[in-house]
């Protein structure tokens, strides 16, 4: 069964790494995409691609970081655990 909340979750992960190895590594394209693939997240390229560049909400997302804004916290989303 599919919970739209992690794929929000996952979805926001994707865009941060892709930004990570792109835009401030400046690793290329097929390389990062190659890289998220196959020792990152175990999803095909195109896959990736897409949910990246084709949803706007990750787009958008995207956009935010190229420009240097700090994303805004996820409120409620995400689990702490403290030992």
């Amino acid at each position: 069964m599919r919970n739209p909340e992690m794929t929000k979750m996952r979805d926001r992960k994707l865009v941060e790494k892709f930004y990570q190895l792109y835009d401030v590594k400046r690793i290329r394209l097929e390389d990062v995409l190659f890289r998220m693939s196959h020792e990152i997240f175990f999803l095909d390229t195109n896959y990736i691609y897409k949910r990246i560049f084709y949803i706007p909400d990750n787009l958008s997302y995207y956009e935010r970081l190229k420009e240097g804004k700090k994303p805004e916290p996820d409120t409620g989303t995400q689990m702490r655990l403290d030992f």
